[in-house]
């Protein structure tokens, strides 16, 4: 799992929805699951991964409530692009196993 699985299973089983914030490890976006009532949680690994893009494949990590005051710093547009077209793939990815499980 990483945090798009984490916020895409949040948000289709209970509602809610998504937040998309300046990753604090690289340069594409992370997402986050805003709750109905507001709470705000992420999926994070324990310790830092060996490397960034270690993300991708899924790890096993922990949800944590995340203060509405977290603030990012502000996202490179390459690095919107780039995580855009990442967040797509694996939107996709996710959704045809949540279909194919169903």
């Amino acid at each position: 799992m990483n945090c798009l699985d984490y916020a895409l299973t949040r948000w289709a089983n209970d509602g809610g929805g998504l937040v998309l914030v300046a990753s604090r490890h690289w340069c594409i976006p992370h997402v986050q699951h805003k709750a109905n009532d507001g709470t705000l949680t992420e999926y994070r690994p324990p310790d830092d991964l060996p490397a960034p893009w270690h993300s991708l494949f899924g790890f096993s990590g922990t949800v944590v409530e995340v203060s509405e005051h977290d603030h990012r710093k502000p996202q490179n547009t390459i690095c919107m692009l780039i995580g855009t077209l990442i967040l797509l793939v694996q939107g996709s990815f996710w959704a045809i196993k949540r279909a194919i499980k169903k």
